[in-house]
């Protein structure tokens, strides 16, 4: 079914009936109920410690800030720290944020990326700050980036660490919202 678009008269080939009128406040309502999915999630301050250079580690944002609707759905089995994408959504507005220390004195910079399905989508966001300085932290954010998704699709977060050592993590979440 398709909005039906009514037509002046004297065309008659789009009558303003009860049947008509119904589709399209359906379509719309069903539409309404779409965007109004929304999903944020988080984590308490944690440390990621790697001892290989050039890693990429998920972040564990294991608890939901807040939500609204039922298309999205926060998985953290088998140490997975996603949000699920359910039925009817085929793109999703995604943002995310943390605040970082590098606190090993290897340390260089470090990234933020969101991942799809396991994989980086699109590209990342990178800060360098001084390496092992308890007093200077790194904000990073990213928003608004629509991805193309489908049921069972998952979204995350995660830091790229370009030199082994510790990075302590600060105030991330990861918010997606369905917009269509």
């Amino acid at each position: 079914m398709a909005l039906v678009e009514f037509k002046n008269l004297p065309d008659t080939s789009t009558p303003l009936n009860a049947q008509n009128l119904n589709n399209n406040f359906e379509l719309l309502s069903n539409q309404i109920a779409l965007l109004s999915n929304q999903m944020t999630i988080t984590c308490s301050d944690t440390s990621i410690t790697t001892t290989l250079d050039q890693k990429r580690e998920d972040i564990p944002l294991d608890t939901v800030l807040a939500s609204v609707g039922d298309k999205l759905t926060l998985n953290t089995a088998n140490n997975k720290y996603e949000i699920k994408i359910g039925s009817g959504v085929s793109y999703v507005s995604v943002s995310a944020g943390y605040s970082a220390n590098q606190t090993t004195s290897g340390a260089t910079y470090i990234a933020l990326t969101i991942l799809k399905n396991g994989s980086q989508y699109g590209k990342w966001a990178n800060a360098k700050g001084n390496p092992s300085n308890p007093n200077v932290y790194l904000y990073t954010s990213m928003s608004d980036i629509l991805i193309p998704v489908q049921q069972g699709d998952a979204i995350a977060l995660a830091i790229f660490i370009r030199v082994a050592g510790t990075v302590s993590i600060t105030n991330p979440y990861l918010s997606v919202k369905v917009v269509a």
